[in-house]
């Protein structure tokens, strides 16, 4: 009976000492884990242990307000001067919470909880509802950089979870005819008439601003690409290997031939193409081109053809006309348009270009993970982005606005009817175009001179050519601005010394 009634102390004391083990070891664990974590007066840097990412830091900039910085480095000392955020930290309060695992800081407006294994953060609102979630981070070689690259550069890549019906919204001033991006490949770069602002809005009231100048991607992180890479290519008659390409002068043919890539994209100095018309076509008074053939999709999903035009080009899918688009020759841009498709699946394609000394190329985005969303650069120092919260998205746009600064508002009359084309020749003939305004009574407020009005000799002097413009002085200066009281733009205005109209009838000519 006593030996019996020992077994039950004995297997006791196993336990115990088992728990003890196992808590030592939790604490233990909990102490390496909090060795990673320093802390300062705006929030907290995080020392990673194996992978890409050395170092984390958690920036407290408001109560709504988290800048993450992810760096293959230890330390954040190379990274850049702000180039567009003009805020600083403000003393807000947080608190910091450790488990074995993660460390969270939280404000009183958002948590950023931080997995200490694999340095990913995750975001919450005050309820504690899923914001946002990192997961891959990547970095690489710059992409596309002429100049000498430095050795602590690299392309960066920040992906994220999202819900599958999240809305994105913003990145400036866009040509896609997109308001909501989610889904679509974005390139953020700064070209004529697009406006690149690296911030979005999330339809779940949230908003992220990537910190970074270069060129920049939302979605598909690579940049678009050939035909080929996301396709198989059939010509016209069923052949694998490319599309099939007649070149015509009206309706005359000249010629014939399977290309894998028609590529009328660049110039490459002058007026000398990067990849020249073949000869047959250098020629033709009235070009046009016929691209006909089969796409075979090499995945299954949303794809993106992009097609970047000017001059007239009209695309077809399956005989059904997608894409009908005139673009001035001086400003080609992107195309683009979704379509699903199913591994394996063909779809005829026919794309009519009538040229005008324009240019073509027909690319594509392969289909994205669905509920991802993607931030990448061609070069930068470290992941960088700033994370904010509203409880709609006014209050996401103020964290914005906080962060890059107060845009002033435009003094009152440019909010007025503008007139502009391509340019105006002649100084009568802004005069005229403005009396014929007056005589329909149509209000306008400023009438647009954008271009060539300076000699031929003195392209981009700014100085009035007087053949064409001989009352110049009518037309700018400070006098000028000062008669009209136009002071915030370089604005040249038409005065009553023109006798052509009256000083109440004195309208601005905005000169570029």
């Amino acid at each position: 009976m006593a030996r019996s009634g020992t077994r039950p102390g004995i297997f006791m004391l196993a336990i115990a000492s088992l728990f003890f083990i196992v808590a030592c070891n939790g604490q233990k664990s909990l102490r390496d884990h909090s060795s990673q974590v320093a802390r300062d007066a705006h929030g907290i840097t995080v020392s990673l242990r194996g992978g890409q990412v050395k170092t984390v830091r958690l920036q407290v900039f408001a109560e709504d307000i988290v800048r993450v910085t992810a760096s293959p480095l230890a330390d954040f000392n190379n990274l850049p001067d702000y180039l567009m955020v003009v805020a600083q930290p403000e003393a807000v309060p947080f608190d910091v919470a450790t488990t074995a695992n993660t460390v969270e800081l939280n404000t009183r407006r958002l948590s950023a909880r931080l997995d200490l294994r694999t340095g990913k953060v995750a975001f919450f609102d005050h309820f504690g509802t899923p914001l946002l979630k990192e997961t891959e981070r990547n970095f690489g070689p710059p992409r596309d950089d002429p100049g000498q690259q430095d050795a602590d550069s690299y392309s960066v890549q920040q992906n994220f979870l999202t819900d599958t019906n999240e809305g994105f919204y913003g990145l400036g001033q866009q040509q896609n005819g997109l308001v909501n991006h989610a889904g679509h490949p974005v390139e953020i770069t700064t070209h004529n008439l697009v406006i690149a602002v690296p911030f979005l809005v999330s339809s779940k009231n949230y908003g992220v601003l990537w910190n970074n100048a270069a060129v920049s991607r939302f979605g598909d992180p690579q940049p678009a690409s050939p035909l080929q890479e996301g396709f198989d290519l059939f010509d016209a008659e069923g052949k694998k290997g490319g599309l099939t390409v007649t070149y015509f002068d009206g309706d005359r043919k000249l010629l014939t031939r399977v290309e894998s890539d028609t590529n009328y994209q660049f110039l490459q100095r002058a007026d000398q193409r990067e990849f020249p018309l073949p000869a047959e076509a250098a020629e033709a008074k009235d070009l046009r081109i016929l691209i006909e053939g089969s796409l075979q999709a090499k995945h299954s999903g949303k794809y993106t053809l992009q097609m970047y035009s000017s001059g007239y080009a009209k695309l077809a899918i399956d005989g059904e006309v997608k894409l009908d688009r005139w673009r001035m020759n001086w400003n080609p841009w992107y195309h683009p348009l979704d379509l699903d498709w199913q591994k394996g699946e063909k779809k005829t394609l026919s794309l009519t270009w009538n040229p005008g000394g324009g240019y073509l190329r027909l690319l594509q985005n392969s289909p994205q993970p669905e509920g991802r969303m993607s931030l990448t650069s061609d070069t930068g120092k470290a992941v960088d982005y700033f994370f904010c919260v509203g409880d709609n998205k006014d209050q996401v746009i103020s964290a914005y606005r906080r962060l890059t600064g107060k845009s002033v508002l435009l003094p009152k009359w440019a909010y007025g009817f503008w007139q502009s084309r391509e340019r105006y020749k002649t100084q009568q003939e802004i005069l005229d175009v403005l009396k014929e305004y007056r005589a329909r009574k149509i209000p306008i407020d400023n009438i647009v001179l954008d271009w060539s009005y300076w000699p031929e000799d003195a392209w981009g002097s700014h100085d009035f050519d007087p053949q064409f413009f001989p009352r110049s002085e009518g037309f700018g200066g400070r006098r000028a601005r000062a008669q009209c009281q136009y002071h915030d733009f370089r604005v040249a205005e038409v005065l009553s010394r023109n006798r052509e109209l009256s000083r109440a009838e004195c309208q601005g000519i905005h000169v570029q």
